[in-house]
């Protein structure tokens, strides 16, 4: 072939660099233009560029040329064909391999620097043409262009997913300081990693040191849903997978086949969970980018949890009782008064309990007051033993307790107060080599029957407990109106 000739067709291959450098980055829509540039100018009967993915270890089909346009590729090539030309080039075995007789194929490697990206084939199996030794030179020169252009836009593509990561940390930080609460900073966490990463579907484990277990508390996955973990490990049994995880100091694929990831939460060298990470529907392998990624966003999330955690605990003193570990009654009233508007709202009952130790100075004066606190703890306890999760309730002072029950009838109460008299009735301290009993008075109302808001409520509960003492205590008083007139 002429010289002349030889360099027209050089200088329209050489399109190709223009067109990685100045095309919206998606690879699969340059591919097919700069597929489009070498089928029609060269004019071979079918033409193929070919990508290696190193994680999965496959050849993918990219793009494909032939007389009826250029399309996507749907074909896979797995390392075991090792006698696949393909392959064989892919791996970098050879630079290209080319068969001039008829039916003639080739395949050049596509590199970037010493790096193989995938394989350029092509061949004439329908015309039955040979290739020419001009076209050999003009398809490895095609190749070079190609590995360039995809390393170059593979760099731009890294940058950017850099810089659109990092930017998202930085939102993801300030979303997590506008929070104070542990529950939802957990939520922006678990539902970040989801927003931000190839990752279907993200766990996250708290360790509670106090108890010595690992918790599980919350996942996340791509459906847009939350669930919550009910997972509960013991910390002294480190054979159990969950509990071996979180004793290592560094992320972890869990299995063999890269479709899990445990990767540490700590707080300098403390390690205060861990997250889970895995494909479970797709049964991919995770990203190493998306792992890496993942190290980084660890270590913003076991500071904000942390910080939350102290938070809780800080807000949680400031609202309970030093001493029996229930709520305090100015945060019960709050409560109270929130709850008899949403009782208000449903159409429901609500009751209401005032709980008097009997005689309780008679403790603190025959046995002292070290007694005197154990014998109100151990009420506490008891009252938390024998109502439901939904009830409320707090100390209200001195030797008084207050419990409301939402959504409860006075049928309903009445069963809970046997409960709980029967229960404080059984229960007895040794002091001494004596067995001490305790036992209380307690005062009953229902919102709306008896009253129409909170301090008509709490007046109703008081004169049926007083009730109760003057007949004699140790027993429960429900109000009636009859009440009213004594």
């Amino acid at each position: 072939m002429a010289k002349e000739s030889l360099n027209k067709y050089s200088e329209k291959l050489r399109k190709v660099s223009k067109i990685f450098r100045y095309t919206e980055p998606d690879l699969e829509e340059i591919l097919k233009q700069v597929l489009a540039i070498g089928f029609s100018t060269l004019r071979f009967d079918w033409m193929e560029i070919l990508l290696w993915d190193s994680e999965r270890k496959v050849l993918e089909v990219k793009v494909v040329a032939e007389k009826d346009g250029i399309m996507e590729g749907e074909e896979e090539i797995f390392i075991s064909e090792k006698t696949d030309p393909r392959i064989i080039v892919g791996l970098g075995r050879e630079k290209c391999i080319v068969r001039k007789k008829k039916g003639a194929e080739g395949f050049f490697s596509i590199k970037s620097g010493n790096k193989i990206l995938g394989v350029l084939g092509i061949n004439n199996r329908l015309s039955g043409r040979n290739i020419k030794e001009w076209q050999i030179s003009l398809l490895k020169e095609y190749a070079e262009e190609i590995g360039v252009g995809i390393g170059n836009l593979e760099l731009l593509l890294k940058e950017q997913m850099q810089a659109d990561k990092f930017k998202a940390l930085s939102k993801i930080g300030m979303a997590l300081v506008g929070q104070l609460k542990l529950e939802n900073r957990i939520k922006i966490i678990l539902r970040s990693v989801i927003k931000h990463l190839s990752i279907e579907r993200v766990k996250l484990y708290l360790v509670n040191e106090e108890k010595k277990v690992l918790q599980g508390t919350m996942s996340f996955d791509l459906r847009g849903k939350f669930h919550v973990l009910k997972e509960v490990y013991s910390l002294k049994k480190k054979t159990h997978p969950e509990v071996f995880m979180v004793m290592k100091k560094e992320a972890q694929e869990v299995g063999s086949f890269g479709l899990v990831f445990s990767i540490p939460l700590k707080v300098e060298k403390k390690i205060v969970g861990f997250l889970v990470a895995d494909n479970i529907f797709s049964r991919e392998r995770i990203k190493k980018e998306d792992i890496e990624y993942l190290k980084l966003f660890a270590q913003q999330a076991s500071v904000s949890i942390e910080n939350a955690r102290l938070f809780n605990d800080v807000e949680r003193l400031s609202l309970t009782d030093g001493l029996t570990g229930l709520y305090t009654n100015r945060y019960f009233r709050k409560r109270l008064g929130d709850e008899i508007v949403r009782t208000t709202r449903l159409k429901t009952k609500l009751a209401l309990a005032i709980i008097d130790i009997d005689y309780f100075k008679s403790y603190n004066d025959s046995y002292g007051h070290m007694v005197g606190d154990r014998v109100l703890v151990d009420l506490a306890g008891i009252i938390m033993k024998n109502i439901r999760q939904v009830d409320f309730a707090a100390r209200y002072g001195g030797d008084e307790f207050v419990v409301f029950f939402p959504s409860t009838s006075l049928e309903g109460v009445q069963i809970v107060t046997f409960r709980l008299l029967r229960a404080i009735r059984k229960h007895y301290f040794l002091i001494s080599g004596k067995k001490i009993g305790v036992s209380v008075s307690m005062g009953f109302a229902i919102y709306p029957s008896n009253a129409r808001n909170k301090e008509a409520l709490f007046r109703k509960a008081d004169k049926a407990l007083y009730r109760a003492k003057s007949q004699g205590r140790n027993q429960a008083c429900f109000y009636s109106e009859t009440l009213d007139k004594k």
